[in-house]
């Protein structure tokens, strides 16, 4: 599919050519399956939510069936839909394996729509949950990638930089204008995994064979004028055949070995991160996780010329097909063009009117120096008014002899010694100019629209970030706008640049049902609205003095992950404020038809930590008025938090009597280590505090200090409230519990393990039970408080200065009624100091009514 075709301007290249832009994800195609959404992106399927993108699994799906299908019946749709079986899963499940190239969209609506299928489950992929090391990729050639460090991309393994907070994102696209881009090979193409890194045009029909561009329809499908531009567009073509013959045609690849400027402008942007292989691009993805970065739309705008009549060759760029280019990137929704050719004089509306087309819809276009080393002018493209022009620095952040000075100069990046991918794959030497200093700036934005989609649509703001926090290096002197010719605005910081632009992400507001399965990073509160359930099943960090917020009605499930403090850009001692779930004191926490009144939590194995308070079961500026929000933990952890439940006065009331308070923690660990953040290294918090509820059920929990061995702080403290505390049976609900399942409920290391008040002689409740007491001042401090039970519980006595005796007592009771303690033990630790221990202390009190 070649068209002859005459070309009016030409630019001669020094250095080889590079085009970036980013796209967002407008350009889609959208399914659905059922009533679920995907997203069809590059040939891949996608499911998307504001703040996620999980990769799907299109080759596995699971059907439960009707229970009138028999095993005949089911073997004529497995024959139908040819399937193959892989395993039976729970619920009499099965999952089946779809065959390779069918149509995936298509084959799962018709299993939705056959009445023998009660429900098809699609798959995707998933991120393991865990403290954020920092990122660490296998590529063979990092080592020799030094800029990633100079510019915070890449801090080595013990520091955080850019790619612990985003390796890209696919929504993003980034088009390259350059000689060529070979997308067949690993670094680019789907060829050890499903990931491609190349765009493909959603109103063109796939091709036949997905390295093979003629082996598409031959019909122009989005009635473009161009047939098949899957996979971007050769706008410029040479064939050195009997002269010079101008044609363009859908391949992208450069015909010519030797001609990799291309190939290595796209490695330095997007060839795939962590995949064992080349270099590592700075918006990669990471593919260790089959995590795709940013995506790439090659269109080719220059070749290799030949001159005959000396024999010799030079690629040019030509204005025509750069205009027809800027054109159609944005037309496919480009964010960022990224221009490494240039010229050395200024024609002044040529592209002109492209350029404002792109600025126009808010698309950042960067553009190479020059590598000429002049002293007081800039090359074009990149002097144009909307162009953002790239200098080059050296290893010692020196700009370099080479690159062009000059008053549109607005940012210098690394421009010598950089490793360069070539057409074959293959790492065999370095490169050097300007051409390879602005996809650099370009792939920091592009990073920073994907922490912060909303920038997408404030280009300037994206400037201004890069301006605040490009690095002030080198010895010449800066102006009172922190400016100069020979670095602009500075050589560029990536990580502070992505940092700037989390800190412009707005609150986060979940209003219809979302799954996030990949991390998230919020420098803004997270809202929960009634009628919405948010599920979270990867890590969650949180900016300082953050919340996250389930309204009444609202639910958040958290789910085998963590939610934690936001340890990058330099806040890792700052703490978030935990999370808020918030309840109506007028009704009762039932569930009825579907429905509650309150805001409720659920946490699955999960990690609550360094927060001020981790769970609020009320709104901190409206307390009273909005208790009664419930939570349900099981198996997980709260760690390093001042006070890790807070509950405020609500009663249950139903159907004219008080229930128990629903809510419950089960197999729990609360612990504060030596990893807490506070000035005195300190807790003089509490794990639980109670205050005016009924019936909270404490079950199989450990309560742990291990800050030091000096009992501080409180497990639970507790004010006009009832509770239980017994042990638990872990690893499920099987009854009779194995005697080796079966846990007791723990507190070790604090002033007072239980300490209960109620002043009002309430007739709530205290039951403590299979529960053991290790190396606390008090392990049960009761003043006040009627009808308690503790009962089989085991007491290891400490040592504690402010005790009457300055040693650990077991129980304490004072002004207490009608209680029953019995079976219980008393013991000393090995070795214990001499001193007067106190099993059970009395005041005040005694058993009668």
């Amino acid at each position: 599919m070649k068209t002859n075709i005459l070309y009016k301007h030409i630019f001669k290249i020094l250095m080889i050519i590079p085009f970036l832009f980013i796209f967002y994800q407008s350009q889609s195609q959208m399914y659905t399956i059922g009533n679920d959404t995907i997203y069809k992106i590059n040939g891949v399927y996608y499911y998307i939510s504001p703040y996620d993108t999980i990769l799907a699994d299109t080759t596995v799906v699971t059907i439960n069936f009707n229970d009138s299908v028999n095993s005949g019946s089911r073997s004529n749709f497995v024959n139908q839909y040819n399937l193959n079986f892989i395993a039976e899963t729970a619920n009499g499940n099965m999952q089946y394996k779809l065959p390779f190239g069918q149509d995936y969209v298509a084959t799962c609506n018709q299993i939705v729509n056959d009445s023998r299928a009660e429900k098809l489950i699609t798959h995707f992929y998933m991120e393991t949950a865990g403290y954020p090391d920092p990122f660490y990729p296998d590529d063979p050639y990092l080592d020799d990638q030094w800029y990633l460090n100079k510019i915070g991309v890449y801090n080595g393994e013990t520091e955080y930089g850019a790619w612990d907070l985003t390796k890209g994102s696919p929504v993003v696209k980034v088009a390259v204008l350059d000689a060529g881009l070979q997308w067949d090979m690993e670094e680019f193409g789907p060829v050890d995994n499903n990931l491609d890194v190349v765009y493909h045009n959603p109103e063109e029909d796939e091709w036949n064979y997905w390295d093979d561009p003629e082996s598409g329809n031959g019909i122009d499908d989005d009635n473009n004028g161009l047939i098949d531009d899957l996979r971007g567009y050769d706008f410029f073509n040479i064939e050195q055949s009997n002269g010079n013959q101008y044609s363009e045609d859908n391949d992208v690849r450069q015909s010519h070995s030797n001609v990799f400027h291309g190939t290595a402008v796209t490695g330095i942007i997007a060839s795939k991160t962590s995949n064992e292989d080349g270099i590592a691009g700075i918006a990669g993805g990471d593919n260790g996780f089959l995590k795709k970065g940013v995506t790439i739309i090659p269109l080719k705008v220059g070749d290799l010329e030949k001159n005959y009549q000396n024999n010799s060759t030079y690629i040019v760029i030509s204005t025509a097909a750069v205009e027809r280019a800027i054109v159609y990137a944005v037309d496919h929704g480009a964010n960022i063009i990224n221009m490494s050719f240039k010229c050395d004089w200024d024609p002044k509306t040529n592209l002109e009117e492209e350029v404002a087309y792109a600025k126009n819809h808010n698309v950042l276009l960067f553009a190479a120096a020059g590598n000429e080393g002049f002293s007081n002018f800039i090359s074009y493209p990149a002097r144009m008014e909307d162009v953002i022009a790239v200098g080059a620095t050296d290893e010692n952040d020196e700009y370099t002899s080479f690159s062009n000075k000059g008053p549109e100069l607005e940012f210098a990046a690394p421009g010598v010694n950089i490793t360069a991918l070539e057409n074959d794959g293959s790492v065999d030497g370095t490169a050097w100019g300007t051409s390879f200093s602005s996809p650099m700036v370009a792939a920091t934005a592009a990073l920073m629209l994907s922490v912060n989609p909303d920038l997408s649509d404030n280009p300037d703001q994206v400037e201004q970030i890069l301006k605040e926090t490009a690095e002030k290096v080198g010895t010449q002197p800066y102006d009172e706008n922190g400016w100069n010719k020979y670095y602009g605005y500075g050589r560029i910081n990536t990580y502070a640049a992505v940092c700037a632009a989390l800190n412009e992400k707005p609150e986060i507001i979940v209003t219809n049902n979302e799954t996030w399965t990949d991390k998230v990073l919020s420098k803004n509160d997270i809202i929960i609205e009634s009628g919405a359930t948010l599920t979270i099943k990867s890590d969650v960090f949180m900016g300082e003095g953050t919340k996250i917020i389930v309204k009444q009605g609202a639910r958040l499930t958290v789910d085998h992950c963590k939610i934690t403090n936001f340890p990058f850009c330099g806040e890792e001692n700052n703490r978030w404020d935990g999370i808020e779930v918030w309840g109506n004191p007028n009704e009762h926490q039932y569930t009825v038809n579907g429905n509650n009144a309150q805001g409720i939590l659920v946490l699955n194995s999960a990690t609550i930590e360094n927060a001020i308070v981790a769970v609020r079961l009320f709104d901190y500026n409206n307390h009273y008025s909005t208790t009664g929000g419930i939570v349900k933990a099981e198996d997980s952890y709260f760690i390093n938090n001042d006070r890790a439940v807070s509950f405020f006065p609500y009663k249950n009331i139903y159907m004219g009597q008080e229930d128990s308070y629903v809510s419950s923690f089960k197999n729990c660990t609360f612990t504060v280590d030596e990893n807490y953040i506070d000035d005195y290294h300190t807790f003089r918090g509490q794990h639980i505090m109670m205050y005016g509820v009924n019936g909270i059920k404490i079950l199989g929990c450990v309560f742990e200090n291990k800050l030091d061995n000096t009992p501080q702080g409180e497990a639970i403290n507790a004010y006009n409230a009832s509770f239980i505390i017994k042990g638990a049976c872990a690893g499920g609900s099987v009854q009779p519990c194995p005697p080796e399942n079966y846990s007791y409920s723990s507190f070790s290391g604090f002033k007072k393990a239980v300490d209960a008040t109620n002043a009002a002689n309430t007739l709530y409740q205290i039951r403590i039970n299979e529960t053991d007491f290790t190396n606390n001042g008090y392990g049960i401090y009761f003043s006040g408080v009627n009808d308690a039970v503790v009962v089989g519980n085991n007491f290891e006595l400490g040592i504690f200065d402010d005790c009457q005796y300055d040693a650990g007592e077991g129980i304490y009771l004072d002004n207490c009624k009608r209680f029953a303690i019995e079976d219980n033990s008393f013991s000393l630790p090995e070795n214990a100091p001499p001193a007067t221990y106190v099993g059970i202390h009395t005041a005040n009190t005694n058993n009668a009514f």
